[in-house]
């Protein structure tokens, strides 16, 4: 019998071992929430910064643009470069991304 400053019965015993295990459970169920929760927020902020970068790059690469506007060589070379560095991006980017 469960001893709490006062006697349980055997039902109210039961009762109460039930709800222990199911307080138990849940606190697991918690600290399981918190491990993916902590993970999803890393996955996020990778994503984040990815973002940054890539909004980076384009505008880096819109400001090279514009300056060589009238010389054909700095544009074929950066046309050269954005190709080089789309195949990077879609490569580091799978097609169907896991969830």
């Amino acid at each position: 019998m469960l001893t709490l400053g006062f006697e349980l019965g055997p039902a109210s015993t039961a009762l109460v071992t039930r709800l222990v295990v199911a307080l138990e459970t849940i606190s697991k169920g918690v600290d399981h929430m918190a491990l993916d929760f902590t993970d999803l927020t890393a996955k996020v902020a990778k994503i984040d910064g990815a973002v940054e970068s890539a909004v980076a790059a384009f505008k880096a690469i819109a400001d090279e643009l514009s300056s060589a506007a009238g010389d054909q060589a700095k544009v074929a070379q950066l046309a050269a470069d954005l190709d080089s560095h789309a195949d990077a991006l879609a490569a580091a980017i799978p097609a169907k991304p896991t969830p």
